[in-house]
């Protein structure tokens, strides 16, 4: 092997080193909050449980890449992603919510069938906006069957909540609030039906 192309070889090595070094990292964002001292979960019982979903979300969210909003433009971070689908994070953050307004056990329909619970909430989310520095917010329509089906409450749910700064991470915290928000509307329609509460714990 020639000295030139030893230095050829190391000059290229140098040069792949650098460019896996400068590769940007994936960074993953959750619409939960996080646990706080002292929580506990609520026991789950099949017949005395509400089950949030199916949730629809607009196709054009329905990606792993947080899709953010700058005036009339959507742009798709690759780099920036939620923890799972979308309609997952929408519908486990509600659930939580729910949870803790109403002490009793709310999960999602991918965690429990949904005809072993007393409940079930559907949800279609008609707009889902993330506006780095500015706001994010849904528009969505939601709606509570029982177990055979039958429509006990309904309506319509418009939530537009300020980032506290220009980051990403700010955008997701900001859809949980409005989401928590959301949840404070179920729940009142939730308060006067059996099983479903009698009293509304503080928030984490």
């Amino acid at each position: 092997m020639t000295p030139f192309f030893r230095r050829f070889l190391l000059l290229a090595g140098c040069l792949l080193l650098a460019a896996c070094t400068n590769t940007p990292r994936d960074r993953f964002y959750t619409l939960l909050p996080p646990m706080t001292a002292g929580q506990s979960a609520v026991p789950v019982h099949s017949t005395d449980t509400i089950v949030v979903g199916p949730v629809g979300v607009p196709d054009a969210i329905d990606r792993p890449q947080m899709v953010v909003r700058f005036g009339d433009t959507l742009n798709v971070l690759e780099q920036n992603r939620w923890v799972q689908s979308p309609r997952f994070e929408i519908g486990a953050a509600l659930a939580h919510y729910l949870s803790r307004r109403l002490g009793v056990a709310v999960i999602t329909a991918q965690q429990i069938a949904v005809s072993g619970s007393r409940y079930r909430i559907g949800l279609e989310v008609l707009r889902f906006d993330s506006e780095p520095g500015q706001a994010a917010g849904f528009d969505a329509i939601w709606i509570v069957r029982d177990s055979a089906g039958k429509t006990l409450a309904s309506g319509r749910s418009t939530q537009r909540v300020p980032c506290r700064d220009g980051s990403y991470e700010a955008v997701a915290v900001a859809h949980s609030q409005a989401i928590d928000r959301l949840s404070g509307e179920i729940a009142a329609a939730l308060a006067g039906l059996p099983v479903a509460g009698r009293r509304e714990t503080q928030r984490p």
